[in-house]
């Protein structure tokens, strides 16, 4: 019974780490494209919202 306990904590650890990853590299992609729009580059596509994988 605790190894499905502590397998079952570990996959719902992981997945909102993996939620964390998502929303960084959203965050970080939205800083570049206002970067380059502040700097007057021509832009790039604008970042595209990835929805958190849900396990």
């Amino acid at each position: 019974v605790w190894v499905t306990i502590l397998c079952a904590a570990i996959i719902e650890v992981a997945s909102v780490l993996g939620y964390i990853t998502n929303l960084t590299e959203i965050s970080v992609q939205q800083l570049e494209y206002v970067t380059r729009l502040v700097e007057d580059l021509p832009p790039p596509n604008p970042p595209i919202t990835i929805p958190p994988k849900i396990i």
